[in-house]
């Protein structure tokens, strides 16, 4: 009965520890998706404000103004 109930309670811990681990890969997913999400947004809005497509890549390379 007491092995039991130790079986029990270590599945129940395993099973939470699993969900913690699912929730940290999971936000570290979400993250990245984001982080690519405003590098892409970023890297489009200089190209159609510069006229070199390579303003975003290399800095230095923007427009000049004069």
């Amino acid at each position: 009965m007491f092995l039991k109930m130790i079986f029990k309670f270590s599945f129940f811990t395993k099973e939470i520890s699993n969900k913690i681990f699912y929730k940290q890969v999971l936000s570290f997913w979400v993250l990245l998706w984001y982080t690519r999400l405003v590098a892409e947004i970023q890297f489009f809005y200089s190209v159609g404000t510069s006229d070199r497509v390579g303003a975003f890549l290399v800095p230095g390379l923007e427009r000049p103004y004069l």
